[in-house]
């Protein structure tokens, strides 16, 4: 029942729900996180290998929640990188109008594996917590209680449908600038 809650009780909503306060908008950047720490901005079409690491720039016009899973092949079984219990106890509340970086936490970044697949990213924002997808102490809750590393929550198929399609290409408009990418300039 507490799936869908904040540490500040926020009321979870479905992922449908039409959100009042207009578009939201969502601005992202992908870093390419090098062995001294230094990030590069890449374009998101680049092939990654094994053992790359990424960081995400995240900008919203709203506050709100993010969430961000990876789907390998775009299968039925992601897994949610963020919120994680690892990070900030798996709080996932972003405020307006701030750039954050994700993860924050410089000791950590999102790895490739050795796996050969075609990675999907889906980073989904929304104003409200989404209803059955833990975050805060039910994450925690989730791995144990802990703040554990190698624990992540992973939607069940129908739930995973049901969050694709509330974020379905007559609900999204994408507009890319890839002037940071072409510059690849160390940040």
């Amino acid at each position: 029942p507490d799936a869908g809650k904040q540490a500040d009780e926020a009321p979870a909503v479905e992922a449908s729900a039409a959100a009042p306060g207009g578009p939201i908008g969502l601005g992202y950047t992908i870093l390419s996180v090098a062995g001294d720490g230094s990030n590069t901005v890449v374009d998101s079409a680049r092939t990654f290998a094994a053992g790359d690491k990424i960081r995400i720039a995240l900008e919203t016009n709203a506050d709100g929640f993010l969430y961000i899973f990876n789907a390998e092949n775009d299968g039925p079984a992601p897994l949610m990188l963020y919120p994680h219990p690892a990070l900030d106890g798996g709080a996932n509340r972003i405020a307006a109008h701030a750039r954050d970086f994700f993860p924050a936490d410089l000791r950590y970044s999102f790895e490739f594996d050795d796996a050969a697949a075609t990675e999907h990213l889906y980073v989904i924002f929304s104003r409200r917590p989404l209803a059955d997808v833990p975050a805060g102490e039910a994450l925690l809750a989730h791995c144990g209680g802990a703040a554990r590393d190698d624990c992540y929550w992973k939607p069940a198929p129908e739930q995973w449908e049901r969050l694709k399609a509330a974020a379905g290409a007559d609900r999204v408009a994408e507009k890319r600038n890839d002037d940071l990418a072409k510059a690849q300039a160390p940040i």
